[in-house]
C-alpha cells in the first residue's frame, strides 16, 4: 500500500491531479499499457491509410485493375482496423477492471487503518460511498482518458502530418478551429469539476442517512418516526436532484458548444476547399482525401473533450477518494517520537510478575475537537480524564465506577490504544504502550464493548475475526464454552445471525463477544457494561462465564449495576474525570460518598457481598 506522500496531493483538484491520480493505480500494470499503446499506434496506422488508398480508388476511376487493387486494401484495412479495435478495447477493459479494484483495495486497507477518531469525524455511509461510487468513476474515466492519450493523440497527430502532405494552407485553417473549439471545452470543465463534486458529495450525505436509517428501523418504526424520516430522506434526494440538474444543465451547454464548434470548423475547411476546387487549385479526389482526413482529426478531437468532460465529472469523486487516502493511518506504535523508557519502568518491565496488567501514571486526556463525542461534546474545554492514576494487579478482578461521563470509557479508549493521551504514561504487562506495537497490545488485551456488535453473516466468520487459523473444533468449543450450545443446535457454525447479528438476543451477542475473548486467549480483557441491557437471568449467565472460564484472566469491568462487582478485588470510583475512591465494596461504602450514594440508589448499601443470582437486585 502506498503512503500519503507518494500520492497526487488532496488539495490539488486540477485535471493534471486527477490523471495522475488514475495511472496512479495503474502504474503496476505497465505491460498492459504498453499493450494498449502498441495496439494503438497499429490501429492508427491503419486507419491513417485508408483515406491514401480512398484517393488511388477514385483516381482509378475506369481502370478497373487498379480499382479492384485499391478496394481489396481498403476492405483489409477496414477489417483489420475493427480487429485491433476488438483487442484494444477489451485490453481497456482489462486496465479498467484493474485499476479499479487496486483503487478499492488501497481505499479499504487505508480505511481499516485509520486512527479511531477519523471514524468518529466520518460517517461510514459516506465512507462506504467513497470505496462504491467514487471508485467506480475511475473506470469510465480511465478509458477515456486512455483512449484520449493511447488513440487520440497518434490518430490527430497522425491526421495533420497527412493533411499538411496534402494541402498545407487547409491544414493551417484546421489546426486554428479545432485549436479553438478545444479551448472551448478546457474552459466549460472548470464548471462541470465544480457541480459533480456537489454531486459526489450529496451521494455520500445520501449514503449515509440510508446505512443509518436502515441499521435503526426498528427505533424509527417504535417511536411512529417513519414519516419524519421520510420527509428527511426527501429533502436529501431532492438536494441530490437539484445538484443533478444543475450539472445536466451545465453539460447541455457544453455539449452544443463544443459540437458548433467543431461543425463550424469543419464548414469553413469544406467550404475553403470547394473554393480551391473551383479555381483549380486542389483536385476533387485531393479534397475528399483532405476530408475524410479532417473527419479523422475531429473525431479524435472529440474523444479528447470527452476525456476532458469526464475527468471534470470525476474530479470531486478524486478528490475525496484522495482526502481519504491522504489522512495517516493509525501509528504502528503510540506515538510516532518514542520517548525512552525510563530506568524505572525498564526495571518494572524486568521485573514480570511483580509488574501490574496496567497502570495510568497521571494520564490526562481531552477528545480531538473533530470527533464526533457521544461522551464529550465538540469543543469542550473539559478533559475526559485529568491526572489519573490506577493500577489493575494481574489476576484480580477490578472495576471502573462512577456516573456517565466519568471518564470510565475513556480508559479502556486508551489502554487499548485508540487514542493516545494527551500527557502522563500508560502501562501493558510492565510496558509503556507507546513502545508497543498496536498488534502486540492488542494480543494482550481483548476488548467487549457496551453492544457488543456482531458482523452480518455466519457464526464461523463473527469467530474467526479473534483468531483467522482457529479450527471449527476450536469454534465449538468456545461456542459452548460461552454458554452458545443452543445456537450450535440451531444451525451449527454456519448458523446466519443477522446484520449486526439481529437474529441473535442481547445475552447471545454477549457471549458471542465473549466466545470470541476465549478464542483469542488475551491475558487481559475490557468488559465495557457488558450487562448493562441484559435481564436477571443473561446477567447472571454472563457473569458465570467470566468467572468460571476467564479466571485465569486479568478483568476489568465497567459496570452500571454495582451487584455484578461488589466481589471483585478493587473497585476504582470516577468522577468527571478523576479519581474519586478505590478499595472493595465495603471499604467504599464507608470512605466515598459518591460510590455510597450509588450504592444507595441501587439499595446495595447494607451488602457487603454479592446478592443471589435471581435476586432482587437483578
Amino acid at each position: 500500500m502506498k503512503t500519503p506522500s507518494e500520492l497526487p496531493k488532496s488539495r490539488e483538484r486540477g485535471l493534471l491531479s486527477s490523471t495522475r491520480l488514475i495511472f496512479h493505480f495503474g502504474r503496476g500494470h505497465r505491460l498492459v499499457y504498453v499493450s494498449v499503446a502498441v495496439l494503438s499506434v497499429l490501429a492508427t496506422l491503419v486507419n491513417l491509410a485508408q483515406p491514401f488508398f480512398m484517393g488511388q480508388l477514385l483516381g482509378a476511376v475506369g481502370k478497373a485493375e487498379q480499382s479492384i487493387t485499391a478496394l481489396s486494401v481498403i476492405i483489409a484495412l477496414v477489417v483489420l482496423a475493427a480487429v485491433l479495435s476488438g483487442f484494444q478495447r477489451y485490453s481497456l477493459q482489462v486496465l479498467g477492471e484493474t485499476v479499479v479494484k487496486e483503487a478499492r483495495d488501497q481505499l479499504l486497507a487505508h480505511t481499516l487503518r485509520l486512527p479511531i477518531a477519523e471514524y468518529d469525524a466520518h460517517e461510514s455511509g459516506d465512507l462506504v460511498s467513497r470505496v462504491n461510487s467514487d471508485t467506480s468513476r475511475l473506470r469510465g474515466c480511465l478509458l477515456q482518458t486512455t483512449v484520449a492519450i493511447s488513440t487520440s493523440v497518434l490518430m490527430a497527430t497522425g491526421a495533420v502530418i497527412m493533411m499538411a502532405l496534402v494541402s498545407p494552407a487547409l491544414t493551417l485553417v484546421s489546426a486554428g478551429a479545432v485549436a479553438i473549439a478545444f479551448a472551448v471545452s478546457l474552459l466549460l470543465s472548470r464548471p462541470i469539476r465544480k457541480a459533480a463534486r456537489l454531486v459526489q458529495d450529496d451521494l455520500g450525505r445520501l449514503s449515509a442517512y440510508v446505512e443509518r436509517l436502515l441499521l435503526s428501523i426498528r427505533m424509527v418504526r417504535a417511536t411512529n418516526g417513519t414519516s419524519r424520516e421520510q420527509q428527511e430522506a426527501r429533502r436529501l434526494t431532492s438536494q441530490c436532484q437539484t445538484d443533478g440538474l444543475r450539472l445536466g444543465r451545465i453539460q447541455a451547454v457544453c455539449g452544443p458548444v463544443s459540437g458548433v464548434t467543431l461543425q463550424g470548423a469543419s464548414l469553413t475547411i469544406l467550404g475553403f476547399g470547394g473554393y480551391q476546387v473551383a479555381t483549380g487549385g486542389m483536385t476533387v479526389a485531393t479534397l475528399i482525401s483532405f476530408t475524410l482526413l479532417l473527419y479523422m482529426l475531429t473525431s479524435p478531437v472529440q474523444q479528447m473533450i470527452g476525456a476532458v468532460a469526464s475527468l471534470g465529472e470525476s474530479v470531486g469523486a478524486f478528490g475525496r477518494i484522495q482526502e481519504i487516502l491522504t489522512l495517516p493511518v493509525e501509528a504502528e506504535h503510540g506515538s510516532t517520537v518514542l520517548e525512552a523508557l525510563s530506568q524505572a519502568s525498564v526495571d518494572e518491565r524486568e521485573a514480570g510478575s511483580e509488574c501490574a496488567a496496567i497502570e495510568l501514571r497521571d494520564v490526562s486526556f481531552a477528545y480531538p475537537l473533530s470527533a464526533d463525542r457521544s461522551r464529550a461534546p465538540v469543543g469542550s474545554p473539559t478533559n475526559a480524564l485529568t491526572s489519573l492514576t490506577l493500577r489493575v494487579e494481574k489476576g484480580t478482578k477490578t472495576a471502573l465506577v462512577g456516573p456517565s461521563g466519568a471518564g470510565k470509557s475513556t480508559v479502556f479508549q486508551l489502554v487499548e490504544g485508540f487514542y493516545i493521551p494527551d500527557s502522563g504514561r500508560i502501562f501493558v504487562l510492565g510496558t509503556d504502550v507507546n513502545s508497543l506495537p498496536r498488534y502486540e497490545l492488542r494480543n494482550e488485551v481483548a476488548y467487549v464493548e457496551q453492544d457488543s456488535p456482531a458482523l452480518s453473516g455466519t457464526l464461523r466468520e463473527n469467530l474467526l475475526v479473534a483468531r483467522g487459523n482457529a479450527t471449527d473444533d476450536e469454534l465449538v468449543s468456545a461456542l459452548r464454552d460461552a454458554g452458545l450450545e443452543d445456537l450450535l443446535s440451531r444451525g451449527g457454525l454456519d448458523l446466519l445471525i443477522g446484520e449486526q447479528g439481529n437474529a441473535l438476543s442481547g445475552g447471545e451477542r454477549q457471549r458471542l463477544a465473549i466466545a470470541r475473548v476465549l478464542l483469542a486467549d488475551a491475558k487481559i480483557v475490557l468488559f465495557d457494561e457488558v450487562t448493562a441491557n441484559l435481564d436477571g437471568i443473561s446477567e447472571a449467565a454472563i457473569r458465570r462465564v467470566i468467572e468460571n472460564m476467564l479466571y485465569d484472566k486479568t478483568i476489568v469491568t465497567i459496570a452500571h449495576r454495582l451487584s455484578t462487582v461488589i466481589s471483585y478485588d478493587r473497585i476504582y470510583v470516577l468522577s468527571h474525570g478523576r479519581l474519586a475512591g478505590c478499595g472493595t465494596h465495603s471499604e467504599l461504602l464507608a470512605t466515598s460518598k459518591l460510590y455510597r450514594a450509588l450504592a444507595e440508589e441501587q439499595h446495595l448499601d447494607r451488602y457487603s457481598s454479592p446478592p443471589v443470582d435471581g435476586g432482587e437486585f437483578q
